[in-house]
């Protein structure tokens, strides 16, 4: 240490190019910093997830959960396996202890879940990752004097929009209920052409679906091969063939049915500024800034969000974490430029001009120059965290349920009220 001062008292130049590097590398590393507004949450779980488009939640279990579970169970280092069974995927979440390397325990799942060969051919890839909690960036308000399901037509739009955006990866849409598509079928016409509710919610749960036909592969490239059949609205239903007539012909379901397009009877309301509104959420994940994606959000209304929405629906930014985020690093700039500033006027109580200037120096030096070492460090990512203050009829004689794929519902009842309703987010 002696040798390095004297070394450096010797060539004053070098220790100035050393400085001036230490400046640059610490203001070129804040660019690879995280700021969040709440530190990085450890859960200790990993997710599988397997899509099987199409499937019942008895057949995923045996299919899709089963194996998983079988595999996992006798895997050093699971705690606790939890496990969902829904229309057209499985889900399953370990816990591992918090004594574990979680990097290690998710390349073994990974392994353990690749020697798995009992998974139906239709079903997908497994996705496997490190459950990570979201965090809220920001969130937009559309309201006006209109039908909810043009509220949530809008909403869906804006969605699609922000999710094309690089950066953005996790939007939800809130304060609207669930797509819902109502189908009446009269009992007489079951009767007069010689149809059934459960052939009806079979052959919907059949053609209503995306199918996955395998991969193809080469020495260039793979290709996965997929029927895109799902349905999503009122039309797209009213063509399916349910039945044959007498002489041949088929029968479309929009033939006996009044088919209807709107949203569910769930008890959500969204009420802004006394008119129907509906909300529209932007969450960060895994790596991304919170500054970041504000910035992204921002951007589309100033420029975009103009051509997506209807005259008669208005938009507005009711919350952005960006802004309390900026506030309270600016606080935090103000306060170490004013400590240096009070650090140099005790140091000239002391020493001389010059020496106070380059003690004072040094210590601002020391701290910009500690944001390099930190891009650097074994973590992925960096993270600085801000802490923020806290910132609202009639009955059915028979009913069939119908499995759709990813937890998307239906219902079949007699009467003559609506005997198929579809849901999905």
């Amino acid at each position: 240490m002696i040798k390095m001062i004297e070394g450096i008292l010797a060539n004053r130049v070098a220790a100035n190019l050393l400085m001036i590097f230490l400046v640059i590398a610490g203001v070129a590393s804040l660019s690879a910093l995280n700021v969040r507004v709440f530190p990085p949450i450890q859960t200790y779980q990993i997710s599988v997830t397997v899509p099987y488009p199409g499937a019942t939640p008895e057949d995923v279990e045996t299919s899709i959960v089963v194996p998983i579970e079988e595999r996992l169970e006798g895997l050093e280092g699971v705690d606790k396996i939890t496990s969902l069974a829904a229309s057209g995927v499985g889900n399953v979440i370990v816990d591992i202890p918090e004594s574990e390397d979680m990097s290690e325990m998710l390349d073994e799942v990974k392994n353990e879940i690749g020697r798995i060969t009992v998974f139906p051919q239709a079903s997908e890839a497994p996705q496997i990752n490190e459950v990570e909690p979201d965090e809220l960036v920001a969130q937009i308000v559309l309201h006006g004097d209109v039908e909810r399901r043009l509220l949530k037509q809008a909403a869906d739009r804006v969605r699609r929009d922000l999710s094309a955006k690089e950066g953005l990866s996790l939007l939800e849409i809130g304060g609207v209920p669930e797509y819902l598509i109502e189908i009446t079928v009269p009992e007489q016409e079951l009767r007069a052409r010689n149809l059934s509710l459960s052939g009806i919610a079979q052959i919907i749960s059949q053609q209503s679906v995306d199918l996955s036909a395998g991969e193809i592969e080469d020495e260039r490239q793979l290709l996965r091969v997929r029927a895109v059949g799902e349905r999503r609205t009122g039309a797209e239903f009213g063509s399916i063939v349910v039945g044959a007539g007498e002489n041949g012909s088929p029968i479309y379901l929009r033939d006996i049915a009044n088919i209807t397009d709107g949203l569910s009877d769930d008890p959500v309301e969204a009420i802004y500024e006394g008119k129907p509104a509906s909300l529209v959420s932007v969450y960060r994940v895994g790596a991304e800034k919170t500054i970041s994606n504000a910035e992204i959000v921002r951007d589309y209304l100033d420029t975009e969000i103009g051509d997506a929405l209807p005259a008669n629906i208005s938009f507005d930014l009711w919350r952005d974490e960006s802004v309390s985020l900026r506030s309270r690093i600016n606080l935090l700039v103000r306060n170490a430029i004013l400590g240096l500033c009070l650090v140099t006027l005790l140091l000239l109580l002391f020493l001389d001009l010059r020496i106070a200037f380059w003690v004072a120096l040094g210590v601002g030096v020391s701290f910009i120059a500690a944001f390099f070492p930190m891009a650097f460090s074994p973590s992925p990512r960096p993270t600085v965290v801000v802490v923020l203050p806290s910132p609202a009829g009639v009955g059915f004689t028979a009913v069939t349920r119908i499995s759709l794929p990813f937890g998307r519902s239906a219902r079949l009842s007699m009467k003559g009220c609506p005997i198929l309703a579809l849901s999905w987010p």
